[in-house]
This record gives C-alpha cells, structure tokens and sequence, in this order.
C-alpha cells in the first residue's frame, strides 16, 4: 500500500510539473522542441505560431518535414548539432522562400545526454525582426536625404543629424550632439528665430 502511495504522489508531482511547464512556456510565449535521437521525429509543444496560433501539446512532425521550412544554412547547423550534439543558437525564418509571408524564429537547443534527445525553447521573433527592418529603411532614407536633417530629443537638444545637415552647416555629428540648435544656428529669417525661441532651452 505504501509502494503504491508512493507511486501515486510521484506521478502526480509529474504531472504538476508537467502543468508548469505548459504554463509557464504560454506565459512566456515559448515552445519547446524536442528530437529524439533515432526517431526521426521532432515533438513540438507550446507557442508555435508558424504551425498554429493555440498552443501545441505533443504534435508530432517528421524531421524532415520540420528541416524543410528551414533555410540551408539553418538545416546544416541542426544536423550538425543531431551528428555531434553540443548546443545550438540560431536566428532563422520559418518557409523562407513563402516572402513575405514567412515567420522567423529564435531557437536556442543542446543535446541532453540522459534524455538521449536535443531538447531546446524557440520564440517567435517576426514583430521585432520587421521592426528591426523598418528602422534600417528609415535610416538609410535618413542618411541619403538631400534635404539637411535635424533630430531632436524631448528637452529640445540634438539627437543626430544627417549626411547633408554636416554638409550644408559644417557642423559635424559629434560637435552638437546634446546641444540646443539657438546655441549653433543663427536664424536668418523671422519665422526660423521665432521657432529655435519657442524650442525649449535648458542649463
């Protein structure tokens, strides 16, 4: 009767580890990989949004379907991490070729010898990676502007400037970063003088 006790409140610890987990990989919008060696199957669990938008609980993928939505480079590294273990850290887009529709995902894995599988969490990254992407547009529009430009933080002093603002004013990045633009501009007409009066001065 102890045995069996014993039995009943090891598995169901298990099980509430098992309910963290689930829980904490939602929470953190994490899915978990799993590879077990010999199988040639991938286990996903958790947050996958490239396979589906609810979380994921056992689904079962054949390996080479799972390497297929990966890039070459990106497959290379997996089989090579499955060949010689060791760990992973990748940056990689889901369906690369389905532009631009494709989704990219973070994936840090190891091999785990007593589980004798490589176990590893990925997160969707597609909002920071656009993101990322729109702000390099906006500074190579930015940098190649004809027009001088200058940015300013919100007590009213210089952020940066622009290729042509060094150019047209002489006035390198370095030299005014930090600075009020009246301390350095000398307005010529009434409306400029008007605007660097209104700017907020400070110190």
């Amino acid at each position: 009767l102890q045995m069996a006790l014993a039995r009943f409140r090891a598995s169901a610890d298990r099980v509430r580890a098992e309910r963290r987990l689930r829980l904490a990989l939602e929470g953190a919008r994490l899915g978990l990989i799993t590879l077990p060696l010999g199988t040639d199957l991938v286990e996903l669990d958790g947050y996958f949004p490239p396979v589906a938008d609810e979380s994921l609980r056992g689904m079962r993928m054949p390996l080479g379907e799972f390497l297929g939505h990966l890039s070459a480079e990106a497959q290379s590294k997996v089989r090579e991490l499955l060949e010689k273990g060791g760990d992973l850290h990748l940056l990689a887009r889901w369906n690369p070729d389905e532009l631009p529709t494709n989704s990219w995902l973070e994936v840090h894995a190891s091999y785990v010898n007593h589980e004798n599988a490589v176990v590893g969490v990925c997160r969707d990254v597609t909002p920071q990676m656009i993101q990322q992407n729109e702000l390099r547009q906006a500074a190579v529009v930015f940098e190649s502007a004809a027009d001088a430009i200058l940015i300013l933080d919100a007590d009213g002093r210089v952020a940066t400037v622009n290729a042509a603002f060094t150019r047209m004013t002489g006035w390198e990045r370095a030299e005014i970063s930090g600075r009020h633009p009246n301390e350095f501009l000398h307005a010529r007409r009434d409306s400029d003088r008007e605007l660097l009066e209104q700017t907020p001065l400070e110190g």
